[in-house]
């Protein structure tokens, strides 16, 4: 069984990690004061789809296109990571579990990823996602929450909401979007140059098909949550002993 730094650091990519920090040993990994344009430029970041492809919203995060290909302006995924690490931060610290936070990646290349980058912080993940899950959770989970179509619907199970969802392959959980939109579940959500990024609420202009990238930042979130998560532990061992 993988610890959790073993889980982070196979996230995220050595290319990323200054040079300062090489050899680094197994407990070292990119904090997020060492995030910079050059990090996500390793990780590949930059790529997007073709150019032709590209959606007209996120027009605004593209640097422009070479080959074809439209390039994200690093700078923008720069800004956008930074604030999404810390609204991830802020839920984890403030959530009653971490697995109130929700990683989703659908693409088999990227179940990895999500495992890893979920179990390293003690959140929930998602690699399949079924419609209704959040709008009609009761019955799609029945099995597990012990859901009976004939009782009435009052005296049924209820299943809490997510108080956050992580996409790490947007254009595929176009499912997810709409039902998290549609409870005002707040979403962070890697956009690659195809995307629409008015879709969600914290979106991050990035090359989402890279699993350099994508481990990039999930690790990084991941890290995030993971201090929200102690921030809350501190707080509430301080409430019970306050002379401590």
């Amino acid at each position: 069984m993988a610890s959790t730094a073993q889980r982070l650091q196979r996230l995220i990519p050595t290319q990323c990690v200054p040079a300062t920090l090489q050899p680094h040993s197994h407990n070292h990994t990119l904090a997020v004061n060492q995030l910079t344009v050059r990090a996500l430029l390793a990780s590949n970041a930059h790529l997007g789809h073709a150019a032709h492809t590209q959606h007209k919203n996120m027009l605004p995060f593209v640097h422009g296109a070479r080959g074809g290909v439209s390039l994200i302006n690093l700078d923008h995924t720069l800004s956008a990571l930074r604030r999404a690490i810390g609204v991830a931060k802020t839920v984890a610290s403030k959530a009653s579990s971490p697995a109130g936070i929700v990683f989703v990646g659908t693409r088999p290349a990227l179940h990895a990823l999500v495992s890893d980058a979920a179990i390293a912080c003690g959140a929930a993940f998602v690699t399949n996602w079924v419609g209704g899950t959040l709008t009609n959770r009761e019955r799609v989970l029945r099995r597990s929450v012990g859901y009976d179509p004939d009782r009435p619907l009052a005296s049924q199970p209820y299943v809490k909401l997510p108080d956050l969802i992580v996409l790490l392959d947007m254009k595929n959980t176009v499912h997810a979007v709409r039902e998290a939109n549609l409870l005002n579940i707040p979403i962070i959500a890697i956009c690659d140059s195809d995307c629409d990024p008015c879709l969600v609420q914290y979106p991050i202009p990035a090359n989402d098909d890279s699993l350099s990238s994508v481990g990039l930042i999930a690790g990084l979130l991941a890290k995030s949550i993971q201090e929200g998560s102690a921030i809350k532990s501190l707080s509430k061992s301080r409430t019970i002993n306050p002379r401590e």
